[in-house]
């Protein structure tokens, strides 16, 4: 996530999108103002040789909490919100209608077949077990699998400019244009650990295609995005 006043944007960070790729790319011209989310020990480490401004100011106030936020804290362990994957209703119930209205919003949204086996590698990544893709996708939570809820309120799309994975450096080239930034240069990140690149047709069985066009049906329908077989 970054949130600049500086050049009146935010990028909402959408899981396996290339959103690390884009978020080191643009911190390399954020403000000492702007909110810059952590992205992981490896990823930072990246960012610091470059020279890039690295995590700030994304610590909410405690004053700030909601019930959600106290439940990650006392039942799941874990920090309240920080912004790194917050949806479109988190960020703009945080940052208030005004300077949600008046800066450019964008994200990288990508085919949703396509998007589940890359998140499946990653989540198996640390795994000693491989679990089978195709039983991934069909136990995997719904939340999961599709992205619709992370960029839209009310069930309506919030961002003005949808970047598609398929076609990321034109389409942010469109995105620097508009904010007054020269073409990002994307850094490669989080590439080794999927040693498969075998088109998801050929990976995604009939069930497991079938779950994903369900649950994932309004990014498939609003996106135009379609199965393809290599």
């Amino acid at each position: 996530m970054i949130i600049s006043h500086q050049n009146k944007y935010i990028f909402l960070r959408i899981p396996k999108t290339a959103s690390t790729s884009v978020a080191i790319a643009l911190s390399k011209y954020c403000g000492p103002s702007d909110v810059v989310t952590k992205v992981s020990k490896v990823d930072e480490e990246l960012r610091r040789s470059l020279g890039y401004v690295g995590p700030q100011n994304f610590e909410r106030k405690i004053w700030k909490y909601d019930l959600s936020d106290w439940r990650r804290i006392l039942f799941q362990h874990k920090p309240a919100l920080s912004f790194k994957h917050s949806t479109a209703v988190q960020v703009k119930k945080y940052i208030g209608n005004v300077i949600w209205e008046s800066y450019l919003k964008f994200c990288v949204v990508r085919n949703p077949f396509d998007r589940a086996v890359s998140l499946y590698y990653w989540d198996i990544r640390n795994k000693d077990v491989t679990v089978d893709l195709n039983e991934y996708i069909l136990n995997s939570n719904a939340g999961r699998l599709s992205t619709w809820n992370r960029f839209t309120i009310n069930n309506t799309l919030a961002m003005d400019i949808f970047c598609r994975f398929e076609n990321l450096q034109n389409d942010l080239d469109i995105v620097s244009t508009k904010i007054g930034l020269p073409p990002l240069e994307l850094p490669k990140t989080k590439t080794n650990y999927r040693k498969d690149h075998t088109h998801y047709s050929k990976l995604i069985n009939s069930k497991a295609r079938a779950r994903i066009e369900e649950i994932c049906a309004l990014e498939i329908k609003y996106f135009d995005y379609y199965w393809n077989e290599a």
